[in-house]
């Protein structure tokens, strides 16, 4: 049989390829009442360049799309338990499987 066996490191996935299927995103939880996302983008950009923030309409939720896995950590090791007016913010990794267009 030409099967690899269980857990043969042949046939684990490279971290490239891991890496390049998933978006780099945090999820800020916790913000104020109102808040927009511009001032989202202005409190992370403080920290690192953002690609795409959305929030979610009646939640007080972000997500952030970053350009890259160092600027996640940069942001999350700057923004978690960080104050936006007066609301102390979680913040947290958020992968995102990009779409194949094949």
């Amino acid at each position: 049989d030409s099967a690899s066996p269980p857990g043969d490191p042949a046939m684990a996935p490279r971290l490239e390829d891991i890496t390049s299927r998933i978006q780099p995103r945090l999820f800020i939880n916790r913000l104020p009442e109102g808040c927009s996302a511009e001032e989202v983008q202005a409190l992370v950009e403080a920290v690192v360049p953002t690609k795409e923030v959305k929030l979610l309409e009646g939640r007080p939720v972000a997500f952030v799309t970053l350009g890259c896995w160092s600027d996640c950590a940069a942001a999350l090791a700057t923004l978690r338990g960080s104050e936006l007016r007066g609301s102390t913010l979680t913040v947290e990794l958020c992968a995102r499987k990009t779409h194949d267009k094949t």
